[in-house]
């Protein structure tokens, strides 16, 4: 079995007072637990991504993260929010699973910011960011929101 090449030698720097719950502010992959989006490290927002390794058949227990410009950060806003207005509705009941990831109203939108962003969410390689392990955790308000604390991972 092939470990991929941040899994090899790692291990996890020793837990400061400086480690703190951050805020998850996109979750664009979701497949039992977050995979990639946007999160606060260190209080700047950075693209996380936690890689699927083919050969073990699952996604990684370590993310990949990498701090986002400006330009790009709003459009993922933008569209996220559009996404939020789609999950309270659908809660609400007012859609079905169907119009799914966003209102029929806002499908031209956010169709439209799908194609700025493209694939910027994407972490190119291992030279490219910082690895971390993620624990992750609802903040307990209304809207499902979740934190996540940081534990960068040493080569």
């Amino acid at each position: 079995m092939r470990t991929p090449p941040f899994e090899t030698t790692a291990e996890l720097e020793t837990p400061t007072s400086a480690e703190t719950w951050e805020r998850v502010l996109t979750i664009n992959e979701y497949y039992d637990a977050p995979r990639r989006g946007v999160a606060v490290y260190h209080g700047v927002p950075h693209i996380y991504h936690s890689p699927f390794d083919s050969d073990r058949d699952a996604y990684s227990d370590y993310f990949r993260l990498a701090p986002i410009g400006p330009d790009l950060l709003q459009l993922v806003l933008d569209q996220w929010k559009l996404w939020e207005r789609w999950q309270e509705a659908y809660h609400s009941g007012r859609v079905t699973i169907e119009s799914h990831p966003c209102l029929p109203v806002d499908r031209e939108a956010y169709d439209r910011l799908a194609n700025l962003i493209g694939n910027r969410l994407e972490i190119a390689d291992r030279q490219e960011g910082i690895t971390c392990r993620a624990e992750f955790r609802e903040t307990g308000d209304q809207r499902r929101q979740l934190e996540v604390r940081w534990r960068r991972v040493t080569d």
